[in-house]
């Protein structure tokens, strides 16, 4: 019985093997990326696997077939560009975004840029244009909003008198006002230069060497300080005689007039002597320049010469007076 039955599989496996062999049909499964084409009855392969279609691995996905979805390494990772004024954080392989753009950093506009983005530049608007404020005789047309200049000052009108465009006074005097021993004024008031006369003096020692010049005229003197080398002031140290001197005075039309004048004892300055103080006071009063030649009388070799521009005496020599 069991031979019976072991003979009935045989001729079975044998029929099905036979039936493979010559027909192989609803039986082959087709080929895959992995597979050749395979009979699903006996096992029977035809032919080769396909292989994989493989796609480049991207940002965020590994090299993958697309036949059968098969995955190979790992994803590229994005490669980010830095958000900006007006773009997100980017990758700059596949275009993805993170995150929100920064927005700009105005900065206001000026006189001569619009309105501007302190971090990519961009600009927005128009510029505000200067403010210009005309120029004067020591200042450039200047703009009041950003201080920028265009041009040059207009300069003064004069450099001797009142310049008639901005009214200062160029004038070589101004007034003063002598003090009492308690350096409190006294309500006697002098014209006098305001820097110092520059001159010459020449004695038996030197010639030509450096003189300074104060000049003091009230209601009632005229009177020179005399600094030799500019600094060493000529004085009358005699407590009995006074020092004379003779002084040739040559107004701005070129004319001249002989006068004398006087150091008293134990004084700082030479007096024009009082008949000679309205000449002397009349000159100065006009135009141009007046200059003085002066001599010591007893020492003929010491000599003093200078010259006093008039300016605006004759305006501050009023004021002395009223």
């Amino acid at each position: 019985m069991k031979k019976a039955v072991t003979m009935v599989l045989v001729l079975c496996i044998v029929s099905v093997v036979c039936a493979c062999a010559l027909f192989h049909q609803h039986t082959w499964k087709e080929a895959t990326c992995t597979e050749p084409k395979t009979c699903t009855g006996c096992g029977e392969t035809e032919g080769e696997a396909l292989g994989h279609t493989w796609v480049d691995a991207s940002c965020t996905e590994p090299k993958t077939c697309s036949a059968c979805g098969a995955t190979e390494g790992e994803a590229l990772g994005h490669t980010w560009a830095d958000a900006t004024c007006t773009e997100p954080k980017t990758c700059t392989v596949c275009g993805a975004t993170e995150g929100e753009v920064l927005g700009h950093s105005w900065k206001n506009a000026t006189c001569t840029k619009p309105k501007t983005c302190s971090v990519c530049g961009a600009t927005e608007g128009e510029t505000l244009g200067h403010i210009w404020k005309n120029a004067t005789c020591t200042e450039p047309k200047k703009c009041i909003r950003c201080g920028a200049t265009a041009g040059k000052a207009l300069g003064h009108t004069t450099t001797t008198g009142v310049c008639s465009r901005c009214g200062k006074d160029f004038g070589k005097w101004t007034k003063g006002s002598y003090v009492d021993e308690f350096k409190e004024e006294t309500g006697e008031y002098f014209a006098a230069n305001i820097d110092y006369i520059e001159g010459t003096f020449s004695n038996s020692a030197t010639n030509g060497s450096k003189l300074y010049v104060q000049v003091i005229a009230d209601k009632e003197d005229v009177a020179f300080m005399l600094y030799e080398y500019g600094r060493n002031q000529v004085k009358n140290a005699n407590s009995r005689y006074n020092d004379k001197y003779n002084i040739t005075m040559k107004d701005s039309a070129g004319r001249k007039t002989s006068l004398t004048g006087t150091i008293y004892c134990g004084g700082d300055r030479l007096f024009i002597d009082d008949q000679y103080t309205t000449k002397v006071l009349e000159a100065l009063k006009g135009t141009g320049s007046v200059s003085f030649y002066i001599v010591m009388s007893d020492r003929t070799t010491t000599t003093y010469l200078f010259t006093v521009e008039c300016s605006n005496f004759s305006k501050i020599y009023a004021t002395v007076i009223k």
